[in-house]
């Protein structure tokens, strides 16, 4: 049977914190906390889980800095050192809860602790970042991580992710679109490409769950967040656009039932969080349930990949 994964990227303002640009989110992240009320609503609906990868310091309420941190001090510059009520991009406890407490049993995975770049720090950060994580699960009340998305997909160490019992990671299809092309053949290529599948594999202990380097349950040709696409897409009627995002999707599916594989579909919050997305997605999620309504399809978190390792990564 094919399998499904669905993730998504809870980070805010840590995801660009190191590039001082939060222009892609909304005034005090309500379209962010509205966006995602709204989806574990359709997934309550349609009792879908997903996987939400989150930023470990988005566990605090507050923090008053991080004195013992192994980073170059200028990477926690961005943290404003106050709580979630002034400054809700850098303290979501809320979005955590809402995530925990949901009628569906999601997962609460991580995408480290500060969103620190894996081949910029050496394994010693590495693993202070887990540990916080670790700890701000256990503070929450959470079950600590079994799976991983690393920011911007950067490949960290295998040694790191198995001692701290972190067994699977989401990481991109080798190769996949990887020679430069010019403006006119990327722009054709966004709106008729099609999502690849490929069975997940365990390489030195940890299974590796493939997707594409950029999100795929969400479209750059549709508004992403609070940010309109490239004229060039905008001067496409939107209902076409968000058709061809549908058939995108659609497709994806349909390849990977025909050929009883896995397919890993995410996106950030952020990317999600307007309108003209979020009903091309809540459209997909249902047909995706009729998929598993029909057994043709199982809809599982990463960590649900740890269970059937042994099936699941043959080959």
């Amino acid at each position: 049977m094919a399998t499904l994964v669905l993730s998504m990227e809870v980070e805010l303002g840590w995801g660009t914190h190191d590039k001082g640009d939060f222009s892609h989110l909304s005034e005090g992240r309500t379209a962010e906390t509205k966006t995602l009320n709204e989806l574990l609503e359709i997934c309550d609906n349609y009792r879908i889980p997903f996987s939400f990868d989150v930023v470990g310091h988005l566990f605090h309420e507050s923090c008053s800095g991080h004195p013992e941190s192994p980073h170059p001090t200028k990477w926690f510059a961005a943290d404003p050192q106050t709580d979630y009520e002034t400054d809700p991009i850098f303290y979501a406890p809320d979005l955590v809860s809402a995530i925990r407490d949901a009628n569906t049993e999601h997962e609460i995975c991580t995408h480290t602790y500060s969103h620190a770049l894996c081949n910029q720090i050496s394994d010693s950060a590495f693993s202070w970042e887990l540990e916080q994580v670790t700890k701000a699960h256990s503070e929450f009340g959470i079950a600590v991580p079994k799976s991983i998305v690393t920011p911007r997909h950067q490949e960290p160490s295998d040694e790191v992710l198995r001692d701290y019992g972190i067994r699977i990671i989401r990481t991109p299809v080798p190769g996949y679109r990887d020679r430069s092309r010019g403006n006119l053949e990327t722009f054709w290529w966004i709106l008729t490409r099609s999502h690849p599948v490929r069975p997940a594999r365990v390489q030195n202990g940890v299974i590796r769950s493939y997707c594409t380097p950029h999100p795929s349950l969400t479209a750059t040709h549709l508004p992403e967040g609070q940010q309109s696409p490239h004229p060039a897409f905008s001067a496409i009627p939107l209902r076409i656009r968000q058709w061809l995002h549908r058939r995108y999707l659609q497709t994806a599916l349909e390849t990977a039932v025909a050929k009883d594989t896995d397919i890993h579909l995410w996106t950030h919050l952020f990317n999600l969080s307007n309108e003209h997305q979020l009903a091309v997605v809540k459209d997909f999620l249902s047909t995706a349930a009729r998929y598993r309504d029909n057994d043709e399809l199982s809809i599982v978190t990463m960590a649900e990949f740890d269970t059937g390792a042994a099936d699941l990564t043959k080959g």
